[in-house]
């Protein structure tokens, strides 16, 4: 480094050699005037500040430089910095200046450049209908669209008419393959063996039962059918219905039901014998049963 031949200024920090690549720094750290010094022995000074090989190197001037290539310090971006970042993530904060990462799928991105609620409901897939009712103004709206107007499509509720229409009742009954039983073994009858029918007039339940070519194993005494609807008896009844045994043979037998119970039962004449199993798909019960219910 040239010898530095007069001093100009009160207190020294840095000085710069010729090369602008080595600092020299004096012990005090005080703050140095704008003055520069001459290293050519003329004893003329500097005092342009453009001339790097002649400047003082201030903590200004060497805090403007390096503040020139830097980032200032700032927690939340130091936050920012300690995330992992991965694909379809995206930044939210948690508290004061921290920062976490949660899920953002391709599918949830064409949400979020949607501009409109309409927009939205295409995305998900909503149709030109169901768009109208998730839209609509209010229940009665909805009712419109779909032609269920109170009034003018449906019968507004009324207890009375409701009460009237659970007692008075009538249909086919759902073929269900549990609902045929037998004390012992079992009762198996095909969809296409069964049809029953059922009417409900108040507290009376007519039942016209019909089951064809259906099998019966281990000779039960009875034959156990559920009763439909969940209605119950509401005292012991009884009657006669028509019945074709497994060998084929035609009878009258009687069916019987208990108050209470959920199913009626069907003997062979006079509550004796049993449906013997002498062959398949010969077995025949049919017949018209009413009795009191009570509910």
């Amino acid at each position: 480094m040239k010898r530095i031949d007069r001093l100009d200024v009160k207190h020294l920090n840095f000085v710069l050699d010729d090369n602008m690549r080595h600092v020299v720094r004096e012990s005090t750290a005080q703050p140095l005037s704008n003055k520069a010094l001459d290293n050519t022995n003329t004893g003329a000074t500097n005092t342009d500040p453009s001339d790097a090989s002649k400047q003082l190197a201030t903590d200004e001037f060497v805090q403007d430089a390096l503040a020139a290539g830097s980032q200032p310090l700032d927690a939340f971006l130091t936050s920012i910095a300690a995330l992992g970042t991965a694909a379809d993530k995206m930044i939210y904060t948690t508290a004061l200046n921290t920062a976490a990462e949660a899920a953002l799928t391709a599918f949830a991105r064409t949400l979020l450049d949607d501009t409109t609620a309409a927009a939205w409901l295409t995305t998900l897939g909503f149709t030109a209908n169901a768009q109208s009712l998730v839209t609509a103004a209010d229940y009665a709206a909805m009712r419109v669209l779909i032609g269920l107007v109170i009034g003018t499509n449906v019968q507004a509720y009324n207890a009375n008419l409701a009460d009237i229409a659970a007692k008075y009742a009538s249909g086919a009954v759902t073929y269900n393959a549990a609902h045929f039983t037998a004390s012992t073994g079992a009762w198996t009858v095909d969809s296409a063996d069964q049809n029953v029918h059922f009417v409900r007039e108040g507290s009376q339940l007519l039942i016209n039962f019909d089951v064809q070519s259906s099998d019966v194993s281990a000779t039960p005494a009875e034959l156990r059918y559920e009763i439909p609807n969940g209605y119950t008896p509401a005292a012991d009844a009884h009657g006669r219905y028509r019945g074709v045994d497994n060998g084929g043979a035609s009878f009258n037998g009687e069916w019987y039901v208990t108050a209470g119970s959920s199913f009626i039962r069907f003997y062979k004449p006079d509550y004796t014998g049993t449906w013997a199993l002498t062959s398949a798909d010969n077995t025949s019960v049919r017949g018209t049963l009413m009795f009191r219910i009570s509910n």
